[in-house]
């Protein structure tokens, strides 16, 4: 048993936060800045809009993201975690981010490190720190380089790192399938929309904010807007209240944000999760879209991503600069230049088939992360064994 900062003392590994960036050092391309909420699914995802301008690499220094690099939220959602894998443009931490780099391969693993943050050992010892301070959720340097880290051999820590990565690298596989079937989805719908003759209104296809009876002795099922997606047709996360105030929605309808920045973000999700006939609620900051005239539900999902939809949506808000909305009604009247009916018939009825395997996927990865969240703490705590090939593979991304 040792510390991450005897570890850092002693050269096993490197760590350290952000870079503090001044406003006067922000632009529109450089070092693209990783935030807290670029970390999840245990990657790291370089798709936010800050950048620091790029005259400023011998400031950032060693504070530029690689490779390699395990990346810890230690401010606000404290304990997201991340292995950095291809780093597709130069890019650097947030304040918000510590950055873990290992020095010795071969007497720390990456990916050991990665499954330790989210082990107990680490959570007990994170929430006794966080809860010694009046301030928002926070981990220093120091009580990180205090916490004591259980180290196994390193061909116990290769093992437990490649059977809980088996089942996260099948996930993210699955990710990236969803990811391409989606892209080919909206590149087949924008190409018909584009050999459309004329616009007419969404609202001539679309209800939107239809009426739904709600069930009344149902506790039905509540989405929130942080869990939906950001231009991903499956909605993350849901729980259950009991009935009040919200947009209704049922199987097959599309909810989108409608408020600053989630309309500009495309924060957007297609319901495929509730029974035939169930309702659901949906925060009072989305709009519902259902498909009219027994057309192919998807499409609302595909409308409701259509760039020339979200401009008009975002120039159409209305409000306080901080607080600004679009409203249903507006919504409805935006012009688009719609396939024919049996066009889009045809179109809905790929996007069914697509909608039904990604639905798959998504249970699939929900039973993989169950198995991976029941392996770990056993695995860590040494009380299943494993076993690893003696040849020690020093990638650290692998």
């Amino acid at each position: 048993m040792t510390t991450l900062g005897q570890l850092s003392k002693s050269g096993v590994i490197e760590f350290s936060d952000g870079y503090r960036t001044k406003g006067s050092e922000q632009s529109e391309s450089g070092f693209r800045i990783l935030r807290a909420g670029d970390l999840h699914s245990g990657r790291a995802h370089f798709d936010g809009p800050d950048f620091v301008d790029g005259g400023f690499a011998g400031a950032i220094g060693a504070k530029t993201v690689r490779r390699g690099d395990v990346a810890l939220t230690t401010k606000g959602s404290v304990g997201r975690v991340a292995l950095v894998g291809d780093v597709p443009t130069p890019a650097v931490y947030s304040p918000q981010i510590c950055f873990f780099r290992i020095a010795q391969p071969e007497t720390l693993h990456p990916r050991f490190l990665l499954y330790w943050f989210q082990s107990m050992q680490f959570q007990q010892q994170a929430s006794y720190l966080m809860a010694a301070t009046d301030m928002a959720p926070y981990l220093s340097l120091r009580d990180i380089g205090a916490m004591t880290i259980t180290l196994p051999d390193l061909r116990t820590q290769r093992a437990i790192a490649e059977v809980l990565g088996s089942l996260d690298d099948k996930i993210a596989a699955n990710e990236r399938v969803v990811e391409v079937s989606e892209d080919l989805l909206r590149t087949r719908f924008l190409a018909a929309c584009e050999e459309a003759d004329q616009a007419s209104p969404v609202g001539s296809v679309v209800d939107f904010n239809p009426p739904r009876t709600m069930p009344f002795e149902a506790e039905p099922v509540y989405v929130e807007m942080k869990d939906l997606g950001t231009h991903t047709s499956l909605i993350k996360t849901w729980s259950r209240r009991a009935p009040s105030g919200g947009v209704r929605f049922q199987h097959g309808d599309t909810v989108i944000g409608r408020i600053t920045p989630c309309l500009e973000n495309g924060k957007i999700g297609f319901v495929d999760f509730l029974p035939e006939g169930d309702v659901g609620i949906g925060s009072t900051e989305f709009v519902t879209m259902s498909m009219r005239n027994d057309l192919p539900t998807p499409l609302s999902f595909l409308i409701a991503e259509h760039p020339t939809f979200r401009a008009e949506a975002i120039q159409l808000m209305v409000g306080t600069s901080g607080r600004q909305r679009a409203g249903a009604k507006d919504m409805a009247q935006i012009e688009l230049p719609l396939p024919d009916s049996a066009t889009l018939r045809s179109l809905g009825q790929m996007a069914e088939a697509i909608f039904a395997f990604l639905a798959r996927l998504r249970d699939e990865n929900r039973a993989l992360a169950a198995t991976r969240d029941a392996l770990l703490p056993a695995l860590m705590r040494g009380e299943r064994s494993v076993t690893s090939p003696a040849v020690v593979n020093t990638d650290c991304t692998k």
